[in-house]
């Protein structure tokens, strides 16, 4: 956004909102400017214009509705339950072709689920527990990637790097069917427990408690 752009916009919402009077033009100026500098005048100037019509309480926009309201940021994506339809489609073969169906899968999609591996585990799980227990871990992890990506959507370029950074965690694995290969030892918590744990690979001895 360029400084004139800015001052026009802010002038804009002075005009519109008669209760609204900066108290320092000139730093108001540099945070909108700051914070808005991803975006055009074009694409600021029309996302203010559809508050200002839509509005119906008398007071002036904060940057983050006016970002809201740019075309771009604007929620395209796919619907929770569309998404488990295309995971629903790639488990029917995921026994034996789960990377390939994996591969299929739309990115948002992939985050979700984690791995190729979770898809082979729901293939095999119990088919009362696909539309229950598999689905409901895959929406809760899909509707957390996608508000995930619609935030960084709204963060300024520099910011969206540093973002990118940041370890992003996909769906946790389902407990419903251990892995074929892996050797399961037992051993036992504090409380004298006993607990069926996977092998480490490159383990030494037998870690099976008394």
């Amino acid at each position: 956004m360029t400084k004139d752009g800015v001052v026009q916009t802010i002038m804009t919402m002075v005009a519109a909102y008669p209760n609204f009077h900066p108290a320092d033009m000139q730093s108001s100026v540099k945070v909108w400017g700051s914070q808005l500098e991803d975006y055009s005048d074009e694409e600021v100037a029309v996302a203010l214009k559809a508050f200002i019509l839509s509005d119906t309480r008398g007071f002036a926009p904060s940057i983050g509705q006016i970002v809201a309201l740019i075309p771009r940021n604007q929620d395209d994506g796919m619907s929770e339950l569309a998404a488990w339809g295309l995971v629903e489609k790639a488990i029917r073969n995921g026994g034996y072709g789960a990377e390939e169906e994996y591969a299929k899968l739309p990115v948002t999609v992939q985050i979700a689920i984690g791995s190729p591996g979770q898809i082979r585990d729901w293939a095999f799980i119990d088919s009362d527990e696909l539309p229950t227990v598999a689905q409901s871990n895959f929406l809760r992890s899909y509707r957390t990637v996608v508000a995930r990506e619609k935030m960084a959507k709204k963060l300024p370029q520099r910011l969206r790097e540093l973002y990118s950074r940041i370890p992003q965690h996909s769906a946790p694995k389902l407990d419903t069917k251990a892995q074929p290969a892996a050797e399961i030892v037992t051993t036992r918590d504090d409380d004298g427990r006993l607990l069926a744990l996977p092998r480490i690979s490159g383990g030494s001895g037998d870690e099976s408690g008394a």
